[in-house]
């Protein structure tokens, strides 16, 4: 059984809390703990934020953390959920929206599958400029994406439908499948962006960051303990994701 959503309300449905999180929360977000390094007492801004299962790992690691996403649905299921002290919550209807300029400026600001949202390069630059804009002198920039040479089953809960005449096609969309590790006969589809490597470098150099490294990320162990059946879809050998870690110039 194949459920085609829109891609707006597919973040707010259940399904994307159900089906679309485990890939992100055992493999993507460790590494972006680990990669951000000391947060102690540092501003950190979760753009994008989702179900706030990122935003918590931050403020347990020390940050002072605010999470924000346009979906209020996720915003109202992460404020059920997470209650510590130092984490807050906001519902947002832009990229520059007032609530996230009140807190900043920010040390970290991380945006975690965000710009495979964006339709076009426009929106990516930006949505970029204006987080230069939220972040502090010397702040850190930490980009997570669906690796641009990443295709087909080399994700545990991703098939994506990325094809390599895409790669040459800046923001060309192409067919996401996620499947329902619990119900390996339902799936979730909707359309994802594609932007090549050399752009994303030169959409984040144009913003006023300069990047530092970049981290690919496998998958791991922790997802064959919770869901060894879709692990073999996985071609672990490949990266699934990359994360850039940029510097505010």
């Amino acid at each position: 059984m194949i459920i085609k959503k829109d891609k707006e309300n597919y973040w707010d449905s259940e399904d994307y809390f159900k089906i679309g999180g485990d890939i992100k929360h055992t493999v993507m977000h460790p590494e972006l703990i680990k990669i951000a390094g000391n947060l102690q007492g540092k501003k950190a801004l979760d753009f994008g934020c989702g179900d706030g299962i990122l935003s918590v790992r931050l403020a347990n690691a020390g940050a002072d953390v605010l999470g924000v996403d346009t979906s209020d649905a996720a915003i109202q299921r992460a404020k059920k959920l997470y209650t510590n002290r130092n984490l807050r919550f906001e519902h947002i209807v832009s990229f520059d929206d007032s609530l996230i300029a009140e807190s900043s400026p920010f040390d970290v600001i991380i945006l975690c599958m965000v710009l495979n949202t964006l339709s076009d390069s426009k929106s990516v630059i930006n949505l970029l400029k204006i987080m230069s804009g939220f972040s502090a002198p010397g702040g850190q920039l930490l980009i997570a994406v669906t690796h641009p040479l990443s295709r087909g089953s080399m994700f545990s809960t991703y098939c994506c439908g990325l094809k390599p005449e895409h790669y040459r096609i800046e923001s060309a969309s192409f067919p996401v499948e996620i499947w329902d590790a619990y119900s390996p006969d339902r799936k979730t589809q909707f359309i994802d962006y594609h932007y090549s490597l050399s752009a994303t470098t030169a959409f984040i150099n144009e913003s006023g960051f300069l990047i530092k490294r970049m981290h690919e990320v496998y998958d791991n162990a922790d997802m064959e303990n919770l869901h060894p059946d879709v692990r073999r879809r996985l071609n672990s050998n490949e990266p699934a994701f990359l994360i850039i870690d940029a510097m505010k110039a």
